[in-house]
């Protein structure tokens, strides 16, 4: 199994991720334990400022291996680490299977895409992530919400 890891910072509006030279995303081993996310917070050590929210955003099978993809939320980056370059998230396509099968191919954009939208739900939805969200994360995660919510105006009540 490998962890995919996307540290994430909101600069001037827009989402940059954080990955590899030559690479399309970080990507390392996950050992048995600890646990996923206690390794994913040891690996972020290295970019030395505290993370906001870790959250695992998706799973899939990759190489002959599962790869549980994680979204970490930063609310600065002082300094990239040695051999890390920040690049624009991009708003893709989600990748769409059929009721059975997951799709033939998943790129990486669309990969972040969906773990955005997940946040975009979090922020609404989990009180614990909402608090810990920088200050214009709610508002830049506004595009990404996912598809029926973002015809639901911003607190709308229930009328159940």
């Amino acid at each position: 199994m490998a962890l995919e890891i996307f540290p994430v910072v909101l600069s001037e509006g827009k989402f940059m991720y954080v990955k590899p030279l030559n690479r399309s995303s970080w990507v390392v081993h996950c050992l048995s334990a600890p646990h996923p996310n206690d390794q994913v917070l040891s690996a972020m050590e290295k970019f030395r400022t505290r993370p906001q929210v870790v959250h695992s955003t998706s799973w899939r099978f990759r190489d002959s291996g599962l790869v549980l993809t994680y979204l970490v939320v930063l609310s600065k980056l002082a300094e990239l680490p040695e051999g890390f370059e920040a690049r624009l998230a991009p708003k893709a396509q989600l990748a769409r299977g059929t009721a059975l099968q997951p799709p033939a191919t998943i790129e990486v954009e669309a990969v972040l895409t969906h773990a955005l939208r997940h946040l975009a739900w979090l922020s609404q939805d989990d009180s614990a992530v909402r608090k810990e969200l920088p200050v214009g994360w709610a508002k830049a995660l506004r595009p990404f919400r996912p598809g029926p919510f973002s015809q639901i105006p911003q607190g709308a009540q229930d009328v159940r």
